[in-house]
């Protein structure tokens, strides 16, 4: 089963996507996004791949009408209840394959490497279309991934690390001509063994620029992090906006 569908991935590994640092940076991030996209009170955000809310919920405490959607149940409940209380903020249950939604949204965001966990390419260029469509004339997309060419440079098979007492393992396997990225993600606690593994498709920067450009954005504009500094080798991420 591919992990975007399967519920028990992400309540059994949270704990490594979701670490204290990563965490913390969150409010950061926000603030540097509203400043890269010039996001204004009022304007409306699609929150793709949304998570449990940790980006949307701030993106509406800044005034944004928000909008998260993800395919994990488990993952929308936890962000409707942190959420309660909130205003300009609403989540949807759902595929962003089947999302059928025209000229709504000002902006969407797609982070945390969310691009590329579908079943195939056809349904990322599906995801894609659907939200090119659910964007206003104008609108801008933000991809946030990690690049490929920044895969080579940091490229470690085996990783093995400590997080609050537990004992980490990480093995990435680069598949089909380096289009695709297999992950195998192990950790030991109270005497169990929680081992999955599961692919991404990886892209570089003129690989997903082209992507965006055949579904209808007229422009991309790439960058190596959220303040909006060039993409290059020295880059920790990379951070693809399209404009509708």
């Amino acid at each position: 089963m591919n992990i975007c569908y399967d519920e028990s991935f992400w309540k059994e590994f949270e704990l490594l996507m979701y670490d204290r640092n990563r965490m913390d940076k969150t409010k950061e991030d926000v603030d540097n996004l509203f400043t890269l996209l010039k996001l204004e009170k009022g304007d409306k955000l699609l929150d793709v791949c949304c998570g449990f809310g940790r980006y949307s919920k701030l993106f509406a405490l800044k005034g944004v009408e928000t909008t998260g959607i993800d395919i994990t149940k488990y993952y929308i409940d936890r962000a409707i209840e942190s959420g309660k209380g909130v205003k300009n903020l609403d989540y949807i249950l759902g595929d962003i394959t089947e999302l059928k939604e025209i000229d709504k949204y000002d902006y969407a965001i797609n982070m945390f490497t969310s691009f590329g966990l579908l079943d195939s390419e056809d349904d990322e260029i599906e995801g894609l279309k659907n939200v090119f469509n659910g964007l206003k004339p104008g609108g801008k997309y933000l991809i946030d991934t990690q690049g490929k060419e920044l895969l080579c440079r940091d490229y470690e098979r085996n990783i093995w690390f400590e997080s609050g007492g537990v004992k980490v393992f990480l093995e990435y396997i680069v598949k089909d001509c380096f289009t695709v990225l297999q992950s195998k993600w192990m950790y030991y606690k109270d005497s169990v063994m929680h081992e999955r593994t599961f692919d991404t498709r990886i892209y570089s920067a003129v690989e997903l620029a082209t992507m965006m450009y055949s579904v209808g954005f007229k422009e991309v504009e790439i960058f190596g992090n959220y303040s909006g500094d060039p993409y290059n080798m020295d880059s920790k991420r990379l951070v693809v906006i399209g404009t509708k």
